[in-house]
């Protein structure tokens, strides 16, 4: 902890200790009588405003000092274009237009001196992308922006903004009707829009894990919420490809979306993919939960591209990981979960061995739980007993490692649907938890 006289709540006032091991009993060795003013709860309201809206942008800005500090919002119109495999432009401050923010209680920041800040931007042309950020300073002259600075080929620059995008044609306060799909409304730079837009478009490139910056607005029967500097990605496999992408989503860990730290967003064949999930759950075995979604990324609905395999709808699926494992496995939550990707046939549960590395990543096998410990045990030992159990003990073995009535029932259930994506169902040691 930097300061103990601030709050201890957000991460900007926590650093990682000098002394190996800490410092118990003593001061902190990083201790600070003076930190940079920590900003917060950063809002930007009408979420998607129309080209006649001003909007108003509230921040939290704490510091030491009874005084306060000096807080300017500084915002620009995104003018960036895709270039294939181009560089991030050079943040130039001059391209921003900077704006006092005030805690009076007259700038749309609430009541005065509760040390949130208001300030306004004026009305934009429809379809702007609207990149800003908040910069604070103290008495001291300590400079904190947020969202932080980004490292670029070595330097850090300001140039993963919070964003949002100007649309005449979208109210998000109406658009929610009885049986209405959610929506999720995603905002990037045009750049950085065109960069995903390629990548799934481009078998040669599609695999990159590469994340875009954006902000997630999210549009349902219960709230409307956003979060900024969401990392956005192409996923999947063999559906990386064609458009439109399938997106993962990643969302700060410290504001979670509906609780969770990821989301995907699957554009194929999304409607087998919310029937089967719904029909695993009606077994009673473990699955993810699929809902049907709208998506436009900065106002465009890409569905049209592969009509026959959406009919206008993309499928919201949960993220195999820790969150999942809370959500649907609360009695037995802290295990390992596996995922099984080798795009062959090496993740089949054959022994290969006493040690993780015989598992990991050359043979497909990924621990999306406890990545950070190297005990694979239960993996290993599940395999030795198919593997390797003997003829007379074999189903008294395999039984203290498999619930076998549940497995049954999934292999069951795969075979009636007839799955043909690769997995053990089907003999392929491939794409499966």
């Amino acid at each position: 902890l930097l300061n103990p006289a601030l709050t201890n709540q957000h991460g900007a006032n926590w650093a990682a200790s000098i002394e190996t091991g800490g410092t118990p009993g003593r001061a902190n060795s990083v201790a600070t009588d003076d930190v940079a003013p920590l900003i917060a709860n950063v809002q930007h309201t009408p979420v998607i405003p129309g080209p006649l809206d001003p909007v108003i942008v509230t921040a939290t800005v704490i510091d030491e000092s009874p005084l306060g500090p000096t807080v300017n919002l500084r915002y620009r119109i995104d003018r960036s274009e895709y270039a294939d495999r181009g560089s991030y432009p050079i943040f130039d401050a001059n391209e921003y237009t900077a704006i006092a923010m005030y805690d009076d209680g007259a700038h749309g920041d609430g009541l005065a001196g509760d040390r949130v800040y208001g300030a306004e931007i004026s009305h934009q042309p429809d379809g702007a992308v609207v990149e800003f950020y908040i910069e604070a300073i103290d008495g001291g002259g300590q400079i904190r922006t947020w969202p932080a600075p980004s490292l670029v080929d070595n330097q850090f620059a300001q140039v993963t903004n919070a964003l949002y995008r100007v649309d005449a044609a979208f109210n998000p306060y109406t658009y929610w009707q009885i049986g209405s799909q959610p929506l999720y409304y995603m905002v990037m730079t045009e750049m950085e829009r065109g960069r995903l837009a390629y990548l799934g478009n481009r078998s040669d490139d599609a695999f990159s894990h590469a994340q875009m910056n954006g902000t997630f607005i999210s549009v349902d029967g219960t709230d409307i919420l956003v979060r900024y500097n969401v990392g956005l990605r192409n996923r999947g496999n063999g559906s990386r490809t064609p458009p439109p992408n399938n997106y993962h989503v990643n969302f700060p860990h410290d504001h979670l979306w509906k609780g969770v730290a990821a989301i995907n967003i699957n554009s194929k064949y999304t409607y087998n993919q919310l029937l089967g999930h719904v029909l695993f759950h009606m077994a009673n075995l473990p699955a993810l939960d699929a809902t049907r979604v709208q998506v436009r990324i900065n106002g465009q609905d890409l569905s049209p591209l592969d009509p026959g395999r959406m009919y206008g709808s993309y499928v919201h699926l949960e993220v195999y990981d820790s969150d999942w494992a809370e959500n649907h496995l609360p009695d037995d939550s802290q295990g390992n979960l596996y995922n099984c990707v080798s795009r062959g046939r090496y993740c089949d549960l054959r022994y290969r061995g006493s040690e993780p590395n015989d598992y990991g990543f050359a043979d497909g096998y990924v621990k999306n739980t406890n990545a950070a410990v190297n005990d694979w045990s239960d993996l290993i030992g599940l395999t030795y007993a198919l593997d390797r159990s003997p003829d007379e003990r074999y189903v008294e073995e395999v039984e203290q490692v498999v619930n076998v009535e549940q497995w049954a029932r999934w292999f069951a259930l795969e075979g009636l649907l007839t799955n043909r994506e690769t997995n053990l169902s089907n003999g392929y040691g491939d794409d499966y938890c």
